[in-house]
């Protein structure tokens, strides 16, 4: 409910790309993956926070209203 769907998925993107270029030669895919996780999950849990918070003041809202 936040309306970052979409730059939220060209960010993971890109980060996942980096991660992947980034890789050492001989290193497994997972340990990318890994970073790729430990990169981005702040930032996931921070938008679903903030998306939980936006949709119960809607509900808040909406029932306000009727």
């Amino acid at each position: 409910m936040t309306g970052r769907g979409f730059a939220t998925g060209v960010e993971d993107a890109a980060v996942l790309a980096q991660m992947l270029a980034d890789r050492r030669a001989n290193e497994p895919v997972s340990a990318a993956l890994a970073r790729y996780e430990v990169a981005r999950l702040p930032f996931v849990r921070a938008l679903v926070t903030h998306s939980r918070r936006i949709s119960a003041d809607y509900l808040r809202y909406a029932q306000a209203q009727r």
